[in-house]
C-alpha cells in the first residue's frame, strides 16, 4: 500500500502466482542477519517479472516499526532500485534507530526515471 500511495507504481495482488510479477514469501529463516532479501532475475532494469521476496519473520516478528520497513525496501529492489546511501531513502543499504526511512521523494523519482515517467 505504501509503494502504491506514492502513485509512482501500482501493485495489484493476484490469488494465482502464475500471473504474478512478483512473489512475496515468509517464513521463519531464524537469525540469518536478513529481514528480507530479493532475487531478480537476469532482465534489464525497468522491467518488472520474475523477482521473488523472501522476508523472514525471525526478524519482521519483532515489533519494531524499522523492521518492518524491510518489505517497502526489498518491493524496491523487485521493481529494480538499488541501495541509495547517499540521502534518506527506503533504499538505504542498512535500517537503524537512526536511519529508518520510509518510501522518499528520491524513491518516487527513481522509480518514475526507471519506468521513464516524464
Amino acid at each position: 500500500n505504501a509503494w502504491n500511495d506514492t502513485k509512482a507504481i501500482n501493485f495489484k495482488q493476484v490469488t494465482d502466482y502464475r500471473k504474478a510479477n512478483i512473489i512475496v514469501n515468509a517464513g521463519n529463516y531464524s537469525n540469518t542477519g536478513w529481514a528480507g532479501i530479493t532475487q531478480l532475475p537476469a532482465v534489464p532494469r525497468g522491467y518488472l517479472y520474475g523477482s521473488i521476496i523472501s522476508l523472514n519473520n525471525f526478524f519482521l516478528d519483532q515489533v519494531n516499526p524499522e523492521i518492518a520497513l524491510r518489505a517497502e525496501h526489498e518491493l524496491g529492489h523487485a521493481i529494480g532500485l538499488e541501495h541509495n546511501d547517499s540521502q534518506p531513502s527506503v533504499m538505504n543499504s542498512a535500517i537503524t534507530d537512526q536511519r529508518a526511512y520510509t518510501i522518499q521523494q528520491c524513491d518516487i523519482d527513481a522509480v518514475k526515471a526507471l519506468y521513464n515517467e516524464k
